[in-house]
C-alpha cells in the first residue's frame, strides 16, 4: 500500500507543474496557486488574502499561478487559455487578470479580460513586468516580485499608478524615512510628557497611544511595497470572512504582455 501512495503522489506533482496540464485539471478554489513551490506557505497566504480583499471590494479578480514550465507553449498564449478556461473575473464585466510564472523557463506573463483592457493596456502591463516584477525575480525574490506586480495592477485600476511602483530609491528613500522617524519620535515624546499614562481613557474618552499604534501596526519596511509577511496569516488584515467563492465567469481577449529573466 505504501508503494501505491508514492506512485500516486509523484505523477500528480509533475502534472501540476506543467501549465498545459492545467487546462484539463480541476479549477482551483483560490486566487493564488503556487504549483512550482517558489513561495513559502506564509507568503502564499499573504498574497491570497491581499487579492481576496481586493476582489471582495471591487469584484475584480486578480489570480496568481506559478508552474515549473509551459511545456513548450508560448507563455502569453497558455496564460490566456488558462484564464479563459477558469473564467477569472465576473461574467458580463470580464474584469479578471492572471499573472502566470514559469519558474524553470524563467518567464512571466500577465493577461487580462476584456473589461480591463481600457485601463490595463499592453504597454502598461509590459512596464509593470519590466520595471516592477523582473528586478525582484532576477534576485530570485519571487514573493516581492509578485507582491509589487499585483499592487501595481491594483494601482493602475485605481488610477494611482505612478510608474515607479510606489517605491522610493537611493538616498531619497533614506532621507524621507529618517524624517518620518524623527517626527514620530518627537510626537511620542510630547505625548508622553503630557500624559502620565499611555493608552487608557480620560474623561470617558478612549485614547490610543501613538506608541501602541506604532508597535501594533507592524512598523514600516522597504521590503517589497512596504509590506511584511509577519502578522498577515489567515484572519489577518486582508482576510475575508467569507473566503473565496470561485471564479465568476469572466472572458479574456488576449491583451497582456510577458517578460523573461
Amino acid at each position: 500500500m505504501k508503494y501505491w501512495i508514492i506512485y500516486l503522489v509523484i505523477p500528480f506533482g509533475m502534472f501540476a507543474q506543467n501549465a498545459q496540464h492545467l487546462l484539463n485539471a480541476p479549477i482551483p478554489n483560490k486566487l493564488v496557486s503556487d504549483f512550482s513551490d517558489i513561495l513559502s506557505p506564509q507568503e502564499e497566504v499573504y498574497l491570497e488574502n491581499l487579492l481576496l480583499d481586493y476582489a471582495d471590494t471591487t469584484s475584480t479578480q486578480i489570480s496568481i499561478v506559478t508552474v515549473a514550465t509551459t511545456g513548450g507553449d508560448n507563455i502569453n498564449l497558455i496564460t490566456a487559455e488558462i484564464a479563459a478556461k477558469w473564467k477569472i473575473g465576473q461574467k458580463d464585466r470580464d474584469n479578471g487578470c492572471l499573472i502566470m510564472v514559469a519558474s524553470v523557463d524563467r518567464e512571466v506573463s500577465i493577461q487580462n479580460g476584456y473589461g480591463l483592457e481600457p485601463y490595463l493596456t499592453d504597454f502598461t502591463t509590459k512596464q509593470i513586468i519590466e520595471t516592477e516584477i523582473l528586478p525582484y525575480f532576477k534576485q530570485q525574490d519571487y514573493f516581492n516580485g509578485l507582491l509589487v506586480g499585483a499592487n501595481s495592477i491594483i494601482e493602475v485600476l485605481n488610477g494611482t499608478y505612478d510608474g515607479n511602483g510606489g517605491r522610493l530609491s537611493g538616498s531619497s528613500s533614506g532621507k524621507k524615512n529618517f524624517g518620518k522617524l524623527i517626527i514620530l519620535i518627537i510626537f511620542i515624546l510630547i505625548y508622553l510628557s503630557r500624559n502620565s499614562k499611555v493608552g487608557g481613557s480620560r474623561n470617558g474618552e478612549f485614547r490610543v497611544s501613538p506608541l501602541w499604534w506604532l508597535l501594533s501596526s507592524g512598523g514600516y519596511t522597504m521590503r517589497g511595497r512596504g509590506y511584511s509577511t509577519g502578522g498577515y496569516g489567515k484572519g489577518g488584515r486582508f482576510s475575508s470572512s467569507g473566503g473565496f467563492g470561485g471564479f465568476g465567469g469572466g472572458d479574456f481577449g488576449g491583451g497582456g504582455a510577458s517578460g523573461s529573466w
